[in-house]
């Protein structure tokens, strides 16, 4: 993993890489029932590893320019 990393005693938080694309469409489509009383409707497509990629790809762009 080559982003950033914040490790405590009980979480691990990674930013957003397209390496773990895969990894957080599994945790949307895994959790979606669970989480759906507080979630906001999802994006078309957020069911799909390229979503999270595409995510993943803005995300690291945003935070290297200052914009997140």
């Amino acid at each position: 993993m080559s982003g950033l990393v914040l490790d405590t005693p009980r979480l691990r938080l990674v930013s957003p890489e397209a390496t773990l694309a895969a990894a957080m469409r599994d945790f949307v489509i895994r959790n979606e029932t669970h989480l759906a009383p507080w979630n906001p409707p999802a994006p078309p497509g957020v069911g799909s590893e390229a979503h999270w990629q595409a995510f993943a790809e803005k995300s690291t762009a945003a935070f290297e320019s200052g914009q997140a």
